[in-house]
């Protein structure tokens, strides 16, 4: 992976990396002590939340390096490259398209070192991001839409002679290159079912936490919680 054509920073990881050349020593070593000690999470923002209350230290600064870093964690494992050539080469992609000093990128170079052997819990993150993108399909979002639809009479003007109601569950979901969305009509019997399906997970997944919790295993959720 020599190739600098194929090999790029994403620019939404730049500002990332380059803070960590600019930012100033006291704040990268508080970063780092945050995410040493931090508690084992599949969340950044976590991490974020846990350096800004124990470190007092900056909430958007912390979030792009550490959103960068897991970015590199990731490309090292999915690569196979050892973390000196992971390294130099985005030193020297770095470098390319900036105004950074040799010094600077030097102190880049220790500084990204240092984070880079750090097995948890940056590390934990970009595996469970790895494991769950090797799911063809991921759920995105629901929303079911409840309808009354009326049946007439043989003669229309003879009134409506009776009514159903129809449910439709729309579902949101991301496959690796795209969103897409399909849509299936729900009998209030296929509701109950559903729902009965769902209690059932949420009971099992109750059961696998206290196995964990008794192994001393910890559990890392990696879905966000969700608003509703």
């Amino acid at each position: 992976m020599s190739d600098s054509a194929v090999f790029q920073i994403p620019d939404e990881y730049r500002p990332g990396l380059e803070k960590l050349v600019l930012c100033e020593d006291k704040f990268i070593e508080k970063l780092f002590e945050a995410v040493k000690q931090s508690p084992p999470t599949f969340h950044i923002e976590d991490i974020v939340s846990f350096a800004i209350k124990e470190y007092k230290i900056d909430a958007i600064d912390s979030l792009e390096i550490l959103n960068s870093l897991v970015s590199l964690y990731f490309l090292r494992e999915t690569e196979q490259l050892s973390t000196e050539e992971m390294i130099d080469k985005i030193s020297e992609l770095l470098q390319e398209k900036s105004s950074f000093s040799e010094q600077q990128i030097h102190y880049f170079k220790k500084r990204l070192s240092v984070f880079l052997e750090i097995d948890e819990p940056l590390e934990i993150i970009s595996k469970g991001f790895d494991l769950k993108i090797e799911y063809e399909n991921i759920f995105s979002k629901s929303r079911i839409l409840t309808d009354m639809r009326p049946i007439f009479k043989s003669k229309i003007q003879a009134g409506i002679g009776g009514a159903i109601i129809t449910h439709t569950l729309r579902l949101n979901f991301q496959t690796l290159s795209d969103s897409k969305e399909f849509f299936v009509n729900l009998s209030s019997g296929d509701i109950d079912t559903l729902i009965s399906q769902l209690e059932e997970a949420k009971e099992k997944e109750k059961e696998l936490k206290k196995l964990l919790e008794i192994s001393a295993i910890p559990y890392l959720d990696t879905y966000p919680k969700s608003d509703n």
